[in-house]
């Protein structure tokens, strides 16, 4: 929670990983207030675990970090107490350096598709604290073990930032719990894919009635279940026919498809293209397995193939 000014962001070009400085996990007894601190390059993140700890930064603003709280303090910030504590306070807190370029501004950022780019407001509540909070004890860990160099603890603290971003990244989206629970069911049918799949077996896994899965993912994603998971299965029909040589039939049959006629039309219909004629269209061969890892994000490869095809027959001059 925050007292003064309005609040700001940090944003970090993390092209390669931040630089580890050090960690720590402070328990502070009552009584015991900050002691001023100027910092230099490097930035400082702390943990909120237990109590209510008040710091001031930068000379105006005024915080209060009580459990699953996040409190930043940017490169060349300034923090002090602006309180004793009053009962047993704890908190994690740990320093790294971002040599990359960074950007303070009081405008929450956007983030594009496939950012190399972690946000850290000034301060956050966390939406899913435990993500955090496991992470941060495992770099204490880390950091305070004895290691062959700095890599553990600089690509830990760095995985660390972007959890937090994609923490506050999906408070900023507004991303809701049925949007969760929709994510968690669809992620769970594209690695279980190649199982023979029912809405009653999936409303089973997840505890729900399929009545209720059926509204709740309509609602979430404006489509059906079926309709997801022939998506998927579609998805597996195109990245076969683009990467190995199996006949149409075989392609329908490991794609999970029981009925071949339907597939048939149903690829017709949605990719607007037979197989065969999809297949010629984008004929580059890149494997040769028919083998899937049902884990495998099969869609991003295809439309990864796809693009790099289509741009080679501009260039040839078969398509406009």
């Amino acid at each position: 929670m925050k007292e003064g000014a309005p609040m700001n962001y940090a944003i970090y070009d993390i092209a390669h990983p931040v630089h580890y400085l050090q960690i720590g996990h402070f328990i502070a007894s009552p009584g015991w207030q900050h002691a001023p601190f100027q910092h230099k390059k490097d930035t400082e993140v702390m943990f909120g675990l237990k109590g209510d700890v008040a710091l001031q930064i930068d000379h105006q603003e005024t915080y209060h970090l009580h459990q699953g709280e996040v409190l930043t303090v940017f490169p060349h910030g300034f923090i002090t107490g602006a309180a004793p504590v009053t009962e047993s306070a704890e908190f994690y807190w740990f320093h790294f350096v971002q040599y990359g370029t960074y950007e303070i501004t009081d405008t929450p950022p956007h983030l594009a598709d496939e950012s190399t780019q972690i946000v850290l407001p000034r301060h956050m509540v966390l939406k899913y604290p435990e993500q955090s909070i496991i992470m941060a004890n495992q770099l204490l860990d880390v950091g305070h073990g004895h290691n062959y160099s700095n890599l553990p603890q600089d690509y830990l603290a760095t995985l660390l930032l972007a959890t937090l971003t994609n923490d506050w990244w999906l408070q900023n989206e507004h991303v809701t719990y049925e949007e969760g629970q929709s994510n968690q069911i669809k992620e769970w049918i594209r690695v279980n894919m190649n199982e023979d799949m029912a809405v009653s077996a999936i409303a089973e896994h997840f505890n729900m009635s399929q009545d209720y899965l059926s509204r709740l993912f309509k609602h979430a994603t404006g489509g059906t279940i079926k309709g997801y998971l022939n998506k998927v299965r579609l998805d597996t029909a195109r990245f076969l026919l683009l990467t190995t040589d199996l006949s149409i039939q075989e392609v329908a049959e490991h794609s999970y498809f029981n009925d071949y006629k339907y597939f048939f039309r149903l690829f017709r219909q949605t990719v607007h293209l037979t197989p065969a004629k999809y297949r010629n269209a984008f004929s580059r061969t890149f494997l040769n397995n028919p083998t899937i890892d049902p884990g495998f994000d099969i869609a991003e490869a295809v439309r990864r193939i796809e693009s790099v095809q289509k741009k080679d027959n501009r260039r040839n001059g078969q398509l406009s």
